[in-house]
């Protein structure tokens, strides 16, 4: 039975408060991409985004996905034509070390808040 919060499903809610906690308390997961341990404290905190509603399901899903491996870029770390092929680039990488890829609904919505929130 999936039960669904905001168009999100309650397991994808439960993760994105769990790496919101985490993050607002100063602990990162580290992974391939950050050189750090699991837990590692780091000084630089990613700030929450504030994006539209549309793309908050982006969001959540950008959080539980990329922290696997690093911390959660920020929009305008590219431009929104450049998102695509980062992202793509960061399939690659998911699947070479065996982290859970996103389905393709999910990796729609993470293209989308990138694109849409960028510089």
């Amino acid at each position: 039975m999936k039960i669904k919060l905001l168009g999100i499903s309650l397991a994808t809610a439960a993760l994105l408060l769990l790496a919101t906690y985490a993050q607002s308390n100063g602990v990162r997961q580290g992974g391939m991409m950050s050189g750090g341990a699991i837990g590692e404290s780091q000084a630089q905190e990613q700030p929450i985004q504030n994006t539209n509603i549309k793309y908050k399901r982006g969001y959540a899903q950008a959080q539980i996905t990329c922290s696997q491996c690093h911390a959660v870029s920020s929009p305008g770390e590219h431009s929104s034509s450049q998102w695509p092929n980062v992202i793509s680039r960061m399939e690659g990488h998911i699947k070479a070390y065996n982290k859970i890829m996103p389905s393709n609904s999910e990796l729609k919505s993470i293209i989308n808040y990138y694109v849409a929130n960028s510089s």
